[in-house]
């Protein structure tokens, strides 16, 4: 799995030298008119602002981070996943836990690790995402920043978050009926893949997905107050697959205060975004913080766009292997083919989506 990233890495910054006269490259066969999309001129600044407060800045200064280590910690298990290599092998861990705590006035996390987390919940514990940015048995220290918002639609209060803040699995168990393990040894898109052990709902479905469970449960409950959580509306989520040639794939839609947008979102001039998937976008492209990093995002090394990161999405592709999710280059993708991530995997970034009532 590690071999097809960096292999998509080098196909995507070929991809960028070609320009736009071989999009099609990256998603295969395409209709010839797909290439008449309108001229699209990105707004010159996108609006920003601050609501909530999510972990996000580390703490470096010697003196407060000696004040932090003498406090006394009351440790939490994120309760992150690991497996034997096996779908549906995923077992809740103790491998990262963290402490909240208020000094001087500012809220901080502590985060600490016996292992590494695996960029993958049916994979071994492993260094992958985190050995160059975590050392088992330290405390790390992060500072409780203002969330910074774009905002896509004033009139609706749609905005999505200007940074990863978080990563993790879409489904953290995905089940496939394959006895034989031939799905862990390549054969991918021989088999579908779900996120219930009955095999009834697909791995890519977003209501029965665990980052819908954890944005509007642990993330809500972290970044907003009661008073700023009153000013969360509630969202209509369209959840079908990307194209209707892939209507077997489409989850029920969805009402919820904190989610992900769709693939039909990021490449919805209304919002600012270029209408061309094809094309790189700097409003699509997304930075992690310093806590995610920690988390194990994996972060982009590719000088074309240095520190950035994948962010998922919600809506199903064109298998139940994989949900569309964003480049590092801010092109967004729906062919599972060229998607380097299973349901499950957990480097992927967490860009959250909100619309909250200005009228207050």
């Amino acid at each position: 799995m590690q071999r097809i990233k960096k292999q998509l890495c080098f196909v995507c910054a070929a991809i960028l030298l070609l320009g736009a006269a071989a999009p099609w490259i990256l998603y295969g066969v395409r209709k010839k008119n797909a290439a008449s999309v309108p001229a699209f001129d990105p707004p010159a600044a996108q609006k920003t602002e601050e609501f909530g407060s999510y972990p996000q800045s580390a703490v470096t200064d010697p003196a407060l981070l000696q004040a932090l280590n003498g406090l006394d910690l009351a440790w939490v298990s994120y309760g992150y996943y690991s497996g034997d290599v096996l779908f549906g092998s995923a077992e809740q861990t103790d491998c990262m836990r963290y402490a909240d705590v208020e000094w001087n006035g500012t809220r901080y996390r502590a985060v600490t690790a016996s292992d590494y987390r695996p960029y993958c919940c049916h994979l071994p514990h492993e260094a992958t995402r985190q050995d160059a940015r975590l050392e088992p048995g330290e405390v790390y220290w992060f500072r409780y920043d203002p969330i910074r918002w774009i905002v896509l639609d004033a009139q609706t209060g749609l905005m999505m978050s200007e940074h990863v803040l978080d990563c993790g699995a879409f489904c953290n168990i995905v089940y496939v009926n394959d006895p034989h393990g031939t799905a862990a040894r390549g054969k991918i898109q021989s088999k579908e893949y779900y996120s219930d052990p009955q095999q009834t709902v697909y791995a890519t479905d977003y209501p029965a997905s665990d980052v819908r469970k954890w944005l509007n449960g642990p993330f809500a409950e972290t970044a907003f107050t009661d008073a700023e959580q009153s000013r969360l509306l509630r969202t209509r989520l369209d959840n079908r697959a990307a194209d209707r040639r892939w209507k077997k794939y489409d989850a029920e839609s969805c009402e919820d205060r904190v989610f992900l947008l769709s693939y039909s979102d990021v490449i919805n001039p209304a919002y600012g975004f270029s209408p061309q998937p094809e094309k790189p976008d700097p409003l699509r492209v997304a930075y992690p913080t310093d806590y995610a990093l920690l988390q194990g995002c994996w972060a982009q090394e590719d000088p074309v766009a240095p520190g950035a990161a994948w962010w998922w999405l919600r809506t199903p592709s064109d298998h139940s292997n994989a949900n569309c999710d964003v480049s590092f280059y801010g092109t967004p993708s729906k062919f599972a083919a060229i998607l380097p991530y299973f349901p499950d995997f957990t480097d992927s970034g967490y860009r959250p989506a909100i619309r909250i009532r200005t009228d207050t």
